[in-house]
């Protein structure tokens, strides 16, 4: 009893270890990235390194059009899909509850049964997804789902993924902002 009570305790600490590490490395990656393609790269390769994200994307909501829209997405199933008019897919449930969700194909079929989401897309054996917020305000979805039966989420993934979210916001928020300010500076001295 003391041995495995000593093998699930290391356990434990590596994988919080593991969590804070990629908290510091998508820190990081929000300073090093030379844009937000390459900030995207980089952060489904640290999410990778928490769980199995083959199947990854990044969804991000603009309230203006009220449309989402898909920056990084990889997919073993299907293409990205072109910005898009909110509907009633998981990634949209996510976005209007504000909290994280593991869809089993069980789960799924409940949210179906109630009418909160429709199928889109190949179905997957599950399907967890975060919300991205900044000071309150929902911007997007992070999601990682499995098309195999040998690949599931639990629901630790789903906690892992919703607490790095956070940071995965905040870089995304930070590094679109300096984009931006590039893209004013450049555009003023043009006009001079």
């Amino acid at each position: 009893v003391r041995v495995v009570g000593s093998v699930m305790d290391v356990t434990k600490e590596r994988r919080a270890e593991a969590i804070q590490s990629a908290v510091y490395r998508i820190s990081d990656a929000a300073h090093s990235a030379k844009g937000l393609p390459e900030l995207y790269r980089q952060i489904h390769k640290i999410i990778g390194g928490l769980m199995p994200a083959t199947n990854f994307y990044i969804a991000l909501h603009d309230e203006k059009t009220d449309t989402l829209s898909f920056p990084y997405f990889v997919d073993e199933e299907e293409s990205p899909p072109p910005p898009q008019k909110l509907g009633r897919g998981l990634t949209e449930y996510v976005l209007r509850t504000r909290r994280p969700l593991l869809a089993s194909p069980e789960v799924f079929e409940g949210l179906v049964r109630k009418g909160e989401v429709i199928s889109i897309g190949p179905p997957s054996v599950d399907w967890v997804g975060a919300p991205l917020m900044i000071q309150g305000k929902t911007i997007g979805v992070i999601v990682v789902q499995s098309y195999t039966e040998g690949v599931r989420f639990t629901e630790e993934d789903k906690a892992i993924l919703n607490f790095v979210s956070e940071q995965v916001a905040m870089a995304i928020d930070r590094k679109g902002a300096k984009e931006r300010l590039a893209q004013t500076t450049s555009e003023m001295q043009a006009i001079f």
